[in-house]
């Protein structure tokens, strides 16, 4: 018998043998009975909806699942909404914002451009949602923004931003921002090509690329053997060339223009990480003052 004729929710022992499971661990044996009692609210509209959308939300966020939580979080939000209630309303904004990190943290796995949801296009834009849900809807788009280096959107993003909420960052974050926001635009990546092509002499590509101690091993390794390689052809010593030294040289070769595109790969990273993380502090403590 799966409902209780004591109960204004026939499906009450469904909720409860979820809720049981999910006490006990057994995760994902009880998200099954949440749908099963979801699935079942088709038949005769139950007491629990809310907690099971949002036990359901919370399996998948566990899981970094973060498109089905968020799909079950905005069903949560949903159902508060058309109950019409005034209390509900601080609720409702704090779903309404967890919502936004579950969208921005799908869209940051996917390396997805999170101005795309209309969820956060929304959020943003309408009057209807609360002051603190449009500021955390700004503030996970900036940071999708930086991850995403879409830095013309990040600015005219931040810009709409604090015209629309002059305290969303205090002057001095937005100086910050402002400064760094420039740094980006003012930066030069170094070419992994051209620094394939500078090891042709060995350890120059990563002296390109600032990095000192490969550049030293580079040259002392590699140019060991190419001297080597050049004493035994000037001697005529063919035979110990091509036994013992040829080989060798064309793999440590190799291996030393791989590291130059390596070093400047990471060179660039690393500096473009000196500007982007301050940015990023800055939006997690403005987050943090919601």
């Amino acid at each position: 018998m799966i409902f209780s004729l004591n109960s204004a929710d026939f499906y009450e022992n469904v909720f409860q043998t979820a809720k049981e499971m999910e006490n006990k661990g057994a995760y994902k044996e009880a998200a099954l009975e949440y749908k099963r009692y979801l699935f079942l609210q088709d038949y005769s509209p139950g007491e629990h909806q809310k907690e099971a959308f949002l036990s359901l939300s919370a399996y998948y966020e566990n899981n970094s699942l973060w498109e089905e939580a968020a799909e079950y979080q905005h069903k949560a939000i949903l159902l508060l909404e058309n109950n019409d209630l005034n209390q509900n309303e601080s609720e409702i904004a704090n779903l309404q914002i967890n919502h936004i990190k579950l969208l921005k943290n799908d869209a940051n796995q996917k390396q997805n451009s999170l101005s795309d949801n209309l969820f956060i296009f929304s959020y943003e834009n309408l009057d209807s949602y609360s002051n603190i849900v449009r500021k955390a809807a700004f503030y996970a788009d900036l940071e999708n923004s930086i991850l995403t280096s879409r830095w013309d959107h990040f600015s005219v993003i931040f810009n709409k931003c604090i015209s629309l909420f002059p305290e969303a960052f205090t002057k001095d974050e937005q100086k910050i921002i402002t400064e760094n926001l420039q740094k980006i635009y003012d930066f030069k990546p170094k070419n992994q090509t051209t620094a394939a092509y500078l090891s042709l002499l060995p350890g120059l590509g990563q002296l390109y690329a600032k990095d000192y101690k490969d550049s030293a091993n580079a040259f002392l390794l590699n140019g060991s053997l190419i001297a080597l390689s050049t004493y035994s052809i000037i001697t005529l010593d063919l035979w110990t060339f091509s036994l013992l030294e040829f080989s060798p040289t064309i793999h440590f070769m190799r291996g030393n223009i791989y590291n130059a595109q390596k070093d400047t790969y990471n060179y660039n990273l690393a500096e473009q990480k000196k500007i982007t993380d301050p940015l990023l502090k800055i939006i997690y403590y403005a987050e943090n003052r919601i």
